[in-house]
C-alpha cells in the first residue's frame, strides 16, 4: 500500500510538474495574444457587434466603446499591440476619430479611413502589475438607419498583443489550475492500478493535452481556468469510483488493462471537454438543443425537423429526458448537454473491454479498442458541432449492443436480462431517428446469426435477443414515433421527386441546388454523389476512411482477416457479422437509389451517420488486429505502433481544430 502511495505522489508531482512547464512553454514559444473576428466574439471582449462577413472577409463592429480585458497578463514587460481597423462610412458620413486606451490612459488617437489600416499600440511596462484593459473609442458613431439602429464606431478585423523583447509569465491563475488538475490526474492514474509506465505516460498526454488547451486563444486569461480545475478533480474521482465500483462488485482488483481501459476513457473525455467548453470553441448548434431541452423541461415532448421542400423528421428527445435530473445542478443548458453528451460517449467507449475480454479473453485487443475508439475523427465533428441527439444516439446504441453481447439471455436471470436489454434499446431508439433504423437491423441480424451458427442453446438466446428488440420497438412507436404519422408522410415527396427522373447529373452546379433550395451549404456536397455506381461505391469506401481514420480503417481491414482466422461463431463475432451487414444493406440502398440534387447532400449525411453508429465495429476490429500485430514479431509490432500513433494525430487534429 505505502509502494501505492509512493507512486501516486511521485505520479501527482509528475503531472503538476509537466502542466505547469507546458503552459510556461507555450506561452515562450506562441507569445501572441490574437483576437481574429472571424468566430464567436471572445468572451474577453465586451462591447462589440456579432461578427460578420463579406465575401472572404470577416470584422465585427465595435460601439462607441469597445473593450479587451486580459486579468492576470504578464505587465512586467512592455507589450505591443495592433489594432485592425477601418471606419467603412458612406459618402457624407464623417470618419470616426479612434482612441485607443491602455487601462483607461490614452495611448494612441487615429482619423478611421474605410480602407483597413493596423494601428500600433505601445503599451509600456509596469513592474509588479498584472492585467491588461484595451479600449477602443469610436467618434462619431454612425446609425445605419431604421432597419439597423446600432450605433457603430469601426469595423475590426484583428486585434493582436505580443510582448517586446522578453518572454511573458502565463497568469498565475491558470499555473495554479492546470498544476492542481494535472496533479489530481496524475495520482488517480496511479491509484486506478494501471502501472508505473501506463500512469506515466497517461499523466503526461493529460498534463501537456490540458496545458495546451489553457495556452491556446485567451483561455488562460481570467475566470475560465478556474473550470480546469473542476474537471481535473472531477474526472479524477470519477474514475477512481469506477474502478474501486468494479472492485467492489467483482470483489477482485481489476487488471492493470481494464484500470488503462478506464483512464484511457477519462483522459479522452478530459480534454474533450475542455476543448469543448473552451473561451474559443464556436457554439454552433449547442444553443438549438438547449431550446429543445427547455421545450422538454415545460412538457413539450413531441417535435420535429424540417429539410427542404418540407420533408420533415421526428426529433427523439431521450437525451433531454435522460439529462432532466443533472439539470437541478446548472442553469447553463448548453455546459449541461455537452457534458451530459461527452461522459456518456466515454462510458460507452469503456463498454468495448469487458466486449472483447468476454467473448475473447484478450484484454491488450479490448484496451486498443477502448482506445482507438475514443480517437475516432467523425466523432470530434460530430460532438464538436453540437449534433448532440445523433452523439448521444451512437453511445446508447454501444450500451444496448455490449449488453445484447454480454448479458447472460437464458437460465434464471433471463427476465431480468431481457427486461433491462428491452430498455436499454427502447433508450436507443428514442435517441435519433437514424439510430432506430440502424440498430434494430443489426440486433436482429445478430439474432439471425446467432439461431444460424449457433449452437442449441445459443438457439434460444437469439430468441430472446430478437424478443427485446421488437419488445423495444413497439415501445418506441407506442411512446414516441407514433404521434409523428403525418411527418412520415412527406417522406413520400422524396420518392416523388426520384420517380420523375429529378436527380444530380454529372459535374451537375451546386449553385443551381443552393439557388432552389435556399441551403446555404448545398456548395459543400458539389460532385459528392456521382451517377455512375462505381463512383458511388468508391465515395462510400471514401466516406467510411475519413470517418474513422484512415490508420483505423487500415486496421480494421486487417482486423477482418484476422477475425475470419479464428472464426466468427462467438458472440461478439457475430455482433460484429452484423455490423458488417447492417453497413452494407444501408450504404447499398442509399448508392443504388436515385437522389434528387437537393437532397445530396442529406444522402451523403446519412452515409456518414451509418458510418458513425457503426465506427465501434471498426475500433473492435483495429482492436484486434492491433493486439494480433504486436505478438507478432517485432516488425508487425513496429507497423501497429506507427499506425496507432498516427490515429492519436488524426483524432487530435480534429480536437485542435475545434479551437480554430
Amino acid at each position: 500500500m505505502s509502494r501505492l502511495f509512493t507512486h501516486a505522489l511521485a505520479s501527482a508531482l509528475a503531472g503538476a510538474v509537466a502542466s505547469v512547464a507546458t503552459l510556461a512553454a507555450a506561452f515562450l514559444l506562441f507569445p501572441a495574444i490574437v483576437f481574429e473576428m472571424d468566430r464567436d466574439i471572445p468572451r474577453a471582449t465586451a462591447g462589440f457587434s456579432p461578427v460578420e462577413r463579406h465575401l472572404d472577409a470577416t470584422y465585427a463592429w465595435s460601439g462607441q466603446r469597445a473593450q479587451v480585458a486580459l486579468p492576470g497578463l504578464d505587465r512586467n514587460i512592455a507589450w505591443t499591440c495592433v489594432v485592425r481597423l477601418r471606419g467603412s462610412r458612406p459618402p457624407g458620413v464623417p470618419q470616426p476619430q479612434v482612441q485607443i486606451a491602455a487601462d483607461g490612459v490614452t495611448v494612441r488617437t487615429e482619423s478611421a479611413t474605410n480602407t483597413y489600416r493596423d494601428v500600433d499600440v505601445a503599451i509600456p511596462g509596469r513592474r509588479g502589475r498584472h492585467g491588461l484593459s484595451l479600449t477602443i473609442t469610436s467618434e462619431p458613431t454612425w446609425v445605419p438607419g431604421p432597419g439597423d439602429p446600432r450605433a457603430l464606431g469601426v469595423q475590426v478585423d484583428r486585434i493582436a498583443c505580443t510582448p517586446g523583447g522578453a518572454a511573458a509569465w502565463p497568469p498565475a491563475r491558470s499555473l495554479v489550475a492546470v498544476a492542481v488538475s494535472g496533479a489530481a490526474l496524475g495520482a488517480a492514474f496511479a491509484l486506478a492500478g494501471v502501472g508505473v509506465a501506463a500512469a506515466s505516460a497517461f499523466t503526461m498526454l493529460a498534463s501537456v493535452g490540458q496545458a495546451l488547451i489553457v495556452a491556446s486563444g485567451t483561455a488562460a486569461f481570467g475566470a475560465w481556468s478556474d473550470r480546469v480545475i473542476t474537471l481535473g478533480l472531477a474526472i479524477a474521482l470519477a474514475m477512481l469510483l469506477l474502478v474501486k465500483g468494479i472492485e467492489a462488485a467483482r470483489r477482485q482488483t481489476p487488471s492493470p488493462q481494464a484500470a488503462s481501459a478506464i483512464a484511457v476513457s477519462a483522459l479522452a473525455l478530459h480534454l474533450k471537454l475542455l476543448a469543448l467548453l473552451h473561451p474559443a470553441k464556436p457554439i454552433i448548434d449547442a444553443v438549438f438543443h438547449a431550446h429543445r431541452f427547455e421545450w422538454v423541461q415545460a412538457g413539450r415532448y413531441f417535435f420535429s425537423q424540417t429539410m427542404p421542400d418540407g420533408v420533415q423528421f421526428p426529433y427523439a428527445i431521450a437525451l433531454y429526458v435522460f439529462a432532466l435530473p443533472w439539470a437541478a445542478f446548472t442553469s447553463d443548458h448548453v455546459l449541461l448537454l455537452r457534458v451530459v453528451v461527452c461522459v456518456v460517449e466515454a462510458l460507452a467507449g469503456v463498454l468495448l473491454y469487458p466486449m472483447v475480454v468476454r467473448t475473447w479473453g484478450d484484454r491488450l485487443a479490448g484496451l486498443a479498442a477502448v482506445a482507438l475508439y475514443a480517437l475516432v475523427p467523425l466523432a470530434f465533428i460530430v460532438v464538436g458541432n453540437a449534433n448532440m441527439t445523433n452523439a448521444f444516439g451512437r453511445s446508447a446504441a454501444l450500451v444496448a449492443v455490449a449488453a445484447a453481447v454480454c448479458w447472460p439471455l437464458a437460465g434464471r436471470r433471463a427476465a431480468w436480462s431481457v427486461a433491462g436489454l428491452t430498455l436499454l434499446v427502447s433508450v436507443a431508439l428514442l435517441s435519433h431517428v437514424s439510430t432506430l433504423s440502424l440498430l434494430v437491423a443489426t440486433l436482429l441480424s445478430a439474432a439471425v446469426l446467432t439461431w444460424w451458427l449457433g449452437t442449441r442453446d445459443e438457439r434460444g438466446r437469439a430468441v430472446w435477443l430478437a424478443t427485446s428488440v421488437v419488445l423495444a420497438a413497439v415501445v418506441s412507436v407506442g411512446v414516441y414515433y407514433g404521434h409523428f404519422a403525418d411527418v412520415f408522410r412527406t417522406l413520400e415527396r422524396v420518392r416523388a421527386r426520384a420517380a420523375v427522373g429529378d436527380v444530380a447529373t454529372p459535374g451537375q452546379d451546386a449553385a443551381a441546388a443552393d439557388e432552389r433550395t435556399g441551403d446555404r451549404d448545398a456548395s459543400a456536397v458539389k460532385g459528392t454523389m456521382a451517377s455512375e455506381l462505381p463512383g458511388r461505391v468508391l465515395l462510400a469506401v471514401s466516406l467510411s476512411q475519413r470517418a474513422v481514420g484512415w490508420p483505423v480503417f487500415v486496421l480494421s481491414v486487417v482486423g477482418m482477416w484476422r477475425l475470419w482466422a479464428r472464426g466468427v461463431r462467438d458472440r461478439l463475432g457475430v455482433m460484429l457479422l452484423a455490423w458488417g451487414g447492417t453497413w452494407v444493406v444501408f450504404v447499398a440502398v442509399v448508392m443504388m437509389a436515385p437522389v434528387d440534387a437537393r437532397f445530396q447532400r442529406y444522402a451523403v449525411e446519412f452515409l456518414d451517420r451509418v458510418n458513425y453508429t457503426l465506427s465501434p465495429a471498426f475500433a473492435l476490429l483495429a482492436g484486434l488486429a492491433s493486439a494480433w500485430a504486436w505478438r507478432a514479431g517485432l516488425a508487425w509490432r513496429v507497423v501497429a505502433s506507427v499506425l496507432c500513433a498516427a490515429a492519436a494525430f488524426v483524432g487530435g487534429q480534429q480536437l485542435v481544430l475545434w479551437l480554430r
